[in-house]
């Protein structure tokens, strides 16, 4: 037999690989596939060799997998590429027949043994050593691994009291000998521990690696054979309670962290630790102060927020001496909308109202915690990671998930900086439900309904930091039921046109500080509320005012939990309730309270925020999560600049700034610029040292919440140092002038004069424009062209009348090349239209790119193979044989011509010449054969193309496009046929033969 196959392949000679001939059966590939290390692992203990094993369906993978090595995760059988590849003519065929598993005596004899993962964080003793443990024995096996329990699988109370575990493979750093089991049989059920040693303690406090845990396994059998495997993974946290400072003018900074402010000068210790974690649910709560220079004094936004005291770094909530961090505040928050309440009544004393409620929950437990700045790029910003747990059977019932669920892991990365314009704290945050759990295991669960929420207890007070241990008593009195009110409406951004977020500022204290609440941010809860203070985690009937629970009242909610209309505050009506988020609400009203000053409960403020169920939170879904805050001063005074870049024209007489400012309390505010950049600690109340260049007056009593024009003049001395027409960055600020309780509403009363923000303006700021000439495939044609010019000037780039590739760098006026030719033996490309629209335009502060398109000009052959079956040798009289499809998409009489000249459409010419065909035998190879042709036959005409000929044949000519516009020419034949004369049987040998089948096309190739 031999196999009669043309195969079609463009060469860099403009040649096409063809006709090959093979006068004998194909040879089977004698090389081995190499198989991955889990396929030659899931082999071992079956009857399969790996190539039997991946010719299985997966569906009996799977359960070879399942039954033999639960420890390998199915989710590797699809993830594998190799899967399907491998020829069923390797495998014996008593290996691929469907008998049922189980009924396989070669597998029922393996041992199975069954899989514990206890991810635990050991804990440090005196003498060094650590400990990690006590597990109990569970008292039935499971199928799947545990993890809260030993996993005794089918063991009997008599197969357990044989076991003797030990410790079969230890991690990096740990070893072997740093490990050791200890199974206490007294205990009941037995307890399973491990201990590690001083040693391996010490190793693992050094391995930053052991922060997601270092993994020891123990093995323990019977002596009938049974075996059960538990995997420890021992994790330290890497801690560095760290805090950034971010400056506010006026002697103040603020300064943000997670939970509260740890300073280790105050309270005796370290800020860093590796060691036990203390109420590290609490971790994952983004907060920020004040540190007023002025008098010494820190300024706290959340209840019982006075700063952390302990000298543990890895201490989170304390109540020793009085409440010292904010307890009532929360983490995040997760619950579903599948879990409710239907009669969750409150007690009778408080009103008796019964409703529909919707629980959520900060985590179980958190785990592999890693909290750190970034010392090395940018210390403004502080990085958390955790895994978060559910593990209790009540919170995992109420999340809805399966009742046969041991957990339900999310990941989390958090962080905190300064927000994008500098302005405040920002917090963005990731949750991810991961793909594999238990060390590599496929996750299995999907959160249905899943949503996220925060609450935070709003609160100021202001006192001087203690070093003494002092009692919560010696404390100032905390202001807790400051009125929460709305901010101003967004004028752009995700909440364009609704309001921006909340606010509380206190009305007694003075100075009278503010804390924001920025919602209006990518990722920004799209429910948010001020209201009471917010309960959560709750299950009992007892808890009065649990804001985390919904219940079923109007569209922004309301709860009534002690009847008196003073004590009704707003709830989010279900886990979908937008709350006071998408209402029309008034610039600085009331969301909740009324009055200040009597520490009365019924107005005991706070926020709360949420983040919309997801319908499907699968395995590898992500969810990101953002807002900002802020606490300041009183109410400093906002300047905006109209622009932050200028242009000033060389010799120019006069400079504007032109601009705006807010103050909502006082009503005048004055507008400084200075040629350097001013310490805004260090500013008098009355700059004399920097010109005024404006003011602005309000004649009504605040709040003022509008902002007010100033044309921002500069004067001609300073017009004369700018006007050179080189680059200078001047700085604008602005002062409010006070105002004492006497001389407005006592609440906007101001004893000191606020500076602004001081805003950078920048002269003839430095710009360019960065020009790119590339194929539509993106390959680059010539090196990329910048061109420089000063922010405000325009360029045109596709129109002007200069050359952009040779003109100077500053020359902003210019076009592209019409056409590019990189290889002289190659092809041109020539300019596509339209030209990029930024190709004309004015020079940006932000970077710019131009990219102009070009596309090949000339004509493109494309041949496919051609395929005549495998057949006879042919006889004396010879034979044809005809082209064959070889799927049911190949069209091989019809050949495809691309013509990309944008303006030529004349005829093109294609030809074709056939080389002898060579025996391709390593030795003893025969003679060329040159007696066969391939035959086209097009319109009814035959076109013979001999082996061995010099000749090129005409196939075709005149062919063009049509319509014009289309670059395709469909060349198409009636049929093509292989011809073999029969005298060529008596010199043809048993071997491959195969010749070169050589297309000419003009205008082109």
């Amino acid at each position: 037999m031999t196999a009669l196959v043309v195969f079609g392949a463009v060469s860099s000679l403009s040649t096409v690989q063809a006709a090959s001939t093979d006068a004998t059966a194909v040879k089977k590939s004698t090389e081995q596939p190499v198989y991955p290390l889990w396929v030659q692992q899931a082999v071992v203990g079956t009857p399969y060799t790996p190539a039997a094993f991946m010719a299985l369906p997966a569906t009996e993978q799977r359960r070879v997998l399942q039954t033999v090595h639960p420890e390998l995760s199915p989710h590797l059988i699809t993830a594998t590429p190799s899967l399907g590849a491998v020829q069923m003519s390797g495998v014996p065929a008593a290996a691929v027949t469907n008998t049922p598993l189980l009924n396989r005596p070669a597998l029922t004899a393996v041992t199975v043994p069954a899989q514990s993962y206890l991810d635990i964080q050991p804990a440090l003793q005196t003498d060094g050593t650590g400990t990690a443990g006590a597990v109990p024995f569970a008292t039935a096996g499971s199928d799947v691994t545990t993890n809260a329990t030993v996993n005794i699988g089918s063991f009997s109370a008599s197969d357990l009291a044989q076991l003797t575990f030990s410790v079969s493979s230890a991690e990096k750093p740990l070893t072997t000998d740093d490990v050791h089991a200890v199974l206490d049989r007294t205990a009941t059920p037995y307890r399973l521990s491990l201990t590690i040693s001083k040693n391996g303690m010490q190793a693992l406090t050094k391995d930053e690696g052991s922060v997601n845990g270092r993994q020891v396994v123990l093995q323990a059998a019977n002596s009938a054979g049974k075996t059960l495997r538990v995997t420890f993974n021992l994790w330290l946290p890497l801690l560095n309670r760290a805090h950034a400072t971010m400056a506010l003018g006026n002697g103040i900074d603020a300064q943000y962290m997670y939970n509260a402010f740890f300073d280790m000068s105050q309270a005796g210790g370290s800020n860093t630790t590796r060691g036990t974690l203390i109420d590290a649910a609490k971790i994952d709560m983004p907060n920020i102060n004040v540190f007023d220079h002025n008098t010494n004094q820190r300024v706290t936004g959340l209840f019982a927020d006075f700063g952390m005291q302990s000298k543990d770094a890895g201490t989170f909530l304390v109540h020793s001496n009085g409440y010292m961090t904010p307890y009532t505040s929360t983490s995040l928050l997760v619950g579903s909308e599948q879990t409710h309440f239907d009669a969750f009544t409150i007690p009778a004393a408080s009103g008796g109202v019964t409703n529909t409620y919707y629980p959520n929950f900060e985590f179980d437990e958190i785990k592999h915690v890693h909290m750190y700045p970034d010392d090395a790029q940018d210390p403004s910003l502080i990085y958390l990671s955790y895994d978060g747990y559910f593990n209790m059977p009540g919170t995992l019932g109420a999340l809805g998930v399966p009742s046969t669920t041991e957990q339900v892991v999310l990941h989390v990365d958090a962080t905190i900086g300064p927000s994008a314009d500098g302005s405040q704290m920002g917090f963005s945050e990731v949750v991810t439900n991961p793909q594999t759990v238990n060390g590599g295991e496929r996750n299995p669960v999907t959160l249905n309904g899943i949503y996220f929420a925060r609450t935070y207890d709003t609160a100021l007070k202001t006192f001087t930091p203690l070093t003494d241990g002092s009692a919560f008593a010696k404390r100032p009195p905390q202001t807790d039921n400051i009125p929460v009110r709305f901010s101003a409406q967004a004028t752009s951004g995700p909440a364009e046109g609704k309001t921006e977020g909340v606010y509380i500022r206190s009305q007694t204290g003075a100075p009278p500080y503010i804390v924001r609440y920025d919602f209006n941010v990518a990722n920004g809860p799209d429910g948010w509320l001020g209201t009471h203070w917010l309960g959560y985690d709750y299950y009992d009937t007892a808890v009065q005012k649990n804001m985390m629970y919904w219940r079923n009242t109007t569209a922004s909610g309301e709860d009534s939990d002690e009847g008196g209309a003073a004590d009704k505050f707003p709830v989010f009506k279900t886990p979908s309730g937008l709350g006071q988020a998408d209402l029309a609400n008034p610039v600085n009203g009331l969301a909740y309270g009324a009055v200040e000053g009597d520490n009365d409960d019924d107005y005991d403020s706070g926020i709360g925020m949420k983040w919309s169920p997801i319908d499907e939170f699968k395995p590898g879904d992500s969810k990101k999560m953002a807002f900002n805050s802020l606490i300041n001063d009183s109410e400093p005074p906002i300047l905006n600049v109209d622009q932050s870049a200028i242009r000033v024209k060389k010799g120019a007489l006069s400079i504007q700034i032109p601009g705006t400012v807010t103050d909502l309390n006082s009503k005048q505010a004055n507008v400084y610029v200075s040629l350097t950049k001013p310490d805004a600690a260090k500013i008098p109340p009355v700059p004399t040292a920097n010109p005024s260049i404006g003011s602005i007056t309000y004649t009504g009593d605040p709040p003022h919440p509008d902002p007010v024009k100033f044309t921002g003049t500069l004067p001609a001395d300073m017009v004369s140092q700018l006007n050179d027409g080189q680059e200078h960055t001047i700085y604008l600020y602005a002062v409010d002038v006070p105002q004492s309780a006497s001389e407005t509403i006592p609440q906007y009363a101001q004893n000191k004069a606020m500076i602004s923000n001081i805003e950078p303006v920048i002269i003839n700021q430095h710009a360019s424009v960065t020009l790119k000439f590339q194929t539509t495939a993106g390959t680059e044609l010539h090196t990329p062209v910048t061109k420089t010019g000063i922010v405000g000037d325009t360029y045109n780039f596709n129109t002007g009348s200069g050359n952009i590739l040779t003109d100077a760098a500053d020359d902003a006026d210019g076009q592209p090349p019409a056409s590019f030719q990189p290889n002289a033996d190659g092809p041109a490309y020539v300019l596509t239209d339209p030209l990029p629209a930024n190709g004309i335009g004015t020079f940006s502060s932000d970077p710019t790119t131009i990219t102009y398109v070009y596309v090949t000009q000339y004509v493109e052959f494309v041949p496919h193979d051609l395929s005549f079956g495998t057949e006879t040798i042919p006889g004396r009289n010879g034979a044809t044989y005809s082209v064959e499809k070889k799927d049911a998409d190949d069209r091989p009489l019809q050949y495809q011509i691309h013509d990309y000249r944008p303006v030529t459409n004349t005829g093109i010419t294609v030809a074709a010449r056939l080389s002898a065909f060579k025996d391709q035998a390593a030795t003893d190879a025969g003679s060329d054969l040159t007696a066969a042709s391939i035959i086209f036959n097009r319109a009814g005409a035959d076109h013979v193309v001999t082996a061995g000929s010099p000749t090129a044949v005409t196939l075709a000519t005149g062919l063009t496009r049509s319509p014009a516009s289309s670059p395709t020419i469909y060349l198409d034949f009636k049929s093509i046929d292989l011809q073999v004369a029969g005298s060529a049987a008596a010199t043809l040998k048993t071997h491959p033969y195969q010749a070169t089948l050589t297309y000419t096309v003009n205008y082109g190739l």
